[in-house]
């Protein structure tokens, strides 16, 4: 009996056809998040990082956080291309995912292309496999969290990396003599490399290729090609050496994104993984009821029965590896592939926080590659069998790809995204502080403080909630209460920068110049980067008549945030208190050129001029507020027309 043809054998034969449906399908499913907003760790890492100003400032960026630097010299471009523009962040990140699928696809193309393989079920539908493990990985809803929150760039980065290694490894291996093998070979090493600045997952590589060779080729540990793998083998030291050298933010440094809790002990950390590993289980096969911030609790036994049914799922896993090894190698290493791609974040490095979704982001090309290779492995040779496989994978595919497009509308907005977490995890704090930021950021402070006040009974020892808190008390006009939220804040975090500057804030808003001056010298001191500190320091000194200081503080501010609009109002104000008329008319005008209905500065601009008996620019200047709809007061409008008849 003639042995049957994969479904659609002709046209997955195409080079190009199967890479356009993965791409068509990753652009299908991501069409809607190109101006979904900046979320979680995307503020402080991306919006307010100074280090990512302008490539001047290289080597501080640099040593930000060393093992990502090639992942936030990424946001440094976008930053330098078009400011903080959400689509360029998410076109890139989008570019990545895609060409991770691609990878995916390669991958299996050239693993089941090995000698190994040959004659396998899998290999006699090698382009079938290839598609739909691309298919896979580019839509399953999991991913949604790596491509869509921006900052995640860094996973994506170092994945694409790491699978690029993979594919010209086992292009040089497949053809040492051929006439692109140094090419190939050289780029897996520079790849590689690479991957080890973009995020610390990328660790593992060297072992993944080890395992590539064990479960592709020939080769017993002794006759491994040792020569040629050495220089893989040697990037091994590259991030361990590299943090150890350079220091990424540290556990304090982001620490007011966060409850404030320390890291776990590493052999509580490590029993809550194997409970973890269930849920990413679970969510590879039903991925439903996902959360950016689970609220997971802490497994402190090695034997408690959720330890013990991750052990249990673990041994299986590994089992089922060594079982298939002796028959279908690739399965094998699809599952030897998502334990090692996890176990970088989900072992006994004890992280802040237990688990996250995007920590599946890579490993998902181990169940990409397991998932059509059992299938067809279960199909058999006949058509019918086949057609099935086919059929049912094109269906998973497409209902991925349905889930996905589903996940991402909750990724849209602050406001979306956080009702969201808060609806699936009730009672944890963090998610709640972030829903109030939400609100905060509308205006509906109200809702802001109920939320807050919510977070505070969960977990009274966030700092992070009361700074909010204040901060929204602030905004009502309740600088008492916001003062003591600010106290109790400091009272748990005291060097934490943006609680001194923002408690600074509400001292001068309330008159107290001395102390302002006290709380924002001091944030300045623990952090020079933190540019709010000088504006709010800048309008003190403005008011303390310190007009020379408060310029410098204007210009810190400015090289940070050079499209800050009411930093150049502010600048202008101390310019002219300096007497420097000119250079606060030249501010004023920058100002509305950035923010043309900034009313206040317009308003500036005519009373300087009016000061100046500039009476003709001092009526341009009322007329243009007059067009935006800003209300001149009437005193100085009578003031103006008795001087200039």
């Amino acid at each position: 009996m003639p042995e049957a043809k994969s479904p659609g054998q002709n046209w997955l034969k195409n080079p190009f056809l199967p890479a356009a449906a993965i791409i068509l399908l990753g652009l299908l499913v991501y069409a809607g998040t190109f101006n979904a907003a900046f979320h979680f760790d995307d503020m402080y890492h991306l919006v307010e990082n100074p280090a990512l100003q302008g490539f001047r400032r290289l080597p501080e960026l640099m040593r930000y956080w060393p093992t990502r630097a090639l992942a936030f010299f990424t946001f440094a471009l976008n930053r330098q291309l078009h400011g903080l523009r959400l689509p360029g962040y998410h076109l890139v990140n989008l570019l990545l995912h895609l060409a991770a699928a691609l990878l995916v696809r390669q991958l299996a193309l050239l693993a089941l292309a090995a000698p190994r393989l040959a004659g396998t079920p899998a290999a006699r539908h090698r382009a079938a496999v290839g598609l739909f493990a691309g298919l896979i990985f580019v839509s399953h809803p999991v991913q949604t969290q790596a491509v869509t929150y921006i900052y995640q760039r860094s996973t994506l980065l170092a994945a694409a990396l790491y699978l690029l290694a993979l594919v010209l490894y086992l292009r040089w291996r497949l053809d040492p003599a051929g006439r692109r093998a140094g090419a190939c070979y050289l780029g897996a090493l520079a790849a590689g490399l690479l991957a080890m600045f973009s995020k610390e997952i990328a660790f593992t590589l060297p072992l993944a290729l080890l395992l590539a060779e064990l479960c592709f080729f020939e080769a017993g540990w002794r006759r491994l090609p040792w020569r040629r793998l050495a220089p893989f083998l040697a990037l091994l030291v590259v991030v361990p050496l590299t943090l150890w050298l350079g220091r990424p933010p540290t556990v304090e440094d982001i620490d007011r994104l966060t409850s404030g809790a320390t890291p776990l002990a590493w052999r509580h950390y490590l029993y809550t993984q194997a409970r973890v590993l269930l849920t990413y289980l679970r969510l590879l096969v039903l991925p439903v009821r996902q959360v950016l911030d689970y609220d997971y609790p802490v497994v402190r036994r090695a034997l408690a029965p959720a330890a013990l049914s991750g052990w249990s799922a673990l041994l299986l896993m590994l089992l089922a590896a060594g079982g298939l090894f002796r028959r279908e190698r690739l399965p094998a290493f699809a599952i030897l592939f998502f334990l090692l791609a996890l176990s970088v974040e989900s072992s006994f490095i004890p992280l802040q926080d237990v688990i996250f979704e995007h920590r599946l982001y890579l490993p998902m090309a181990g169940f990409a590659l397991l998932l059509p290779a059992l299938f067809f492995r279960l199909a058999g040779k006949r058509p019918a069998g086949l057609r099935t496989a086919a059929g049912f994978l094109l269906l998973v595919c497409l209902v991925f790809g349905g889930l996905a497009f589903a996940r991402n509308r909750v990724w849209r907005t602050e406001l979306s995204l956080w009702s969201d977490n808060v609806a699936r995890a009730p009672n944890k704090a963090r998610p709640r502080v972030f829903l109030g930021l939400a609100y905060k950021h509308l205006n509906q402070l109200d809702r802001a403080l109920e939320q807050l006040e919510l977070a505070i009974k969960l977990e009274p020892r966030n700092y992070y909630a009361y700074c909010n808190r204040g901060l929204v008390y602030h905004q009502l006009g309740r600088h008492d209460l916001a003062l003591a939220d600010l106290s109790r804040a400091l009272e748990k975090n005291p060097k934490d920068p943006p609680t001194l500057a923002w408690r600074g804030m509400v001292y001068l808003d309330q008159g107290a110049l001395d102390s302002a001056l006290a709380d924002l010298d001091r944030a300045a001191a623990l952090a020079p980067h933190y540019a709010e500190t000088y504006f709010h320091r800048g309008r003190v000194r403005i008011r303390k008549r310190e007009f020379e200081p408060a310029i410098q503080d204007f210009n810190r501010m400015l090289a940070h945030d050079p499209g800050s609009a009411i930093t150049y109002n502010q600048r202008a104000i101390a310019l002219a208190g300096a007497g420097q008329t000119g250079a606060a008319i030249a501010d004023w005008q920058e100002a509305l050129r950035r923010q043309p209905d900034f009313g206040e500065a317009g308003f500036n601009l005519a009373l300087i001029y009016y000061l100046n008996r500039d009476y003709q620019n001092a009526w341009e200047a009322v007329r243009y507020l007059e067009k935006i709809g800003f209300p001149v007061p009437g005193e100085f409008l009578e003031a103006l027309r008795k001087e200039s008849e």
